[in-house]
């Protein structure tokens, strides 16, 4: 087994990856005045295509071995989760039949920030840091799922563990 360690999101660790925004704490990091009611317009180009879907998915506490890898060749992917943080895997585009283990990197993503995978990263699912359930947002071109996604499942031959401990 291979146990990869998730670390802090942090801009230069996630720029071969692609780009994010904490949402929620956005526009305040100058000291602004905070209101009853702010609006903080244009936080994160993003790169996904039209037309755009959104998609709902809800994530429940389990161990945190990685089951499978994906990749959208042709457009980016836009994740938030909305009511606890959760920790996402990835590594650079590559073959996902001659996929390099020691590529992935493993990322704490906290509540309410937003990421953008860019096009042709490996990726997968996500998993809760520290909540039993944690609903997700994701943003992709309309058929992204039947029309611009390669998978590849694990299995004994390739088990990857993602440790949180450290990287909180």
């Amino acid at each position: 087994m291979v146990t990869i360690q998730a670390q802090p999101l942090t801009p230069q660790a996630f720029a071969p990856f692609g780009t994010y925004v904490d949402l929620l704490h956005a526009g305040f990091e100058n000291g602004q005045e905070v209101m009853q009611s702010s609006f903080f317009p244009d936080l994160m180009p993003l790169t996904v295509a039209q037309p755009t879907s959104v998609s709902m998915g809800r994530v429940c506490s389990c161990r945190k071995i990685i089951p499978f890898l994906e990749r959208h060749p042709g457009t980016a992917e836009v994740r938030l989760p909305l009511d606890g943080s959760v920790v996402i895997y990835a590594a650079p585009q590559q073959s996902l039949e001659t996929f390099d283990p020691s590529t992935l990197r493993a990322f704490i993503v906290p509540r309410g920030t937003m990421i953008e995978l860019a096009p042709g990263v490996v990726h997968g699912r996500q998993f809760t840091v520290d909540q039993p359930v944690v609903h997700m947002l994701f943003l992709c071109r309309h058929g992204t799922c039947a029309n611009d996604v390669e998978l590849r499942r694990l299995g004994s031959e390739l088990e990857i563990e993602i440790d949180t401990e450290k990287g909180r």
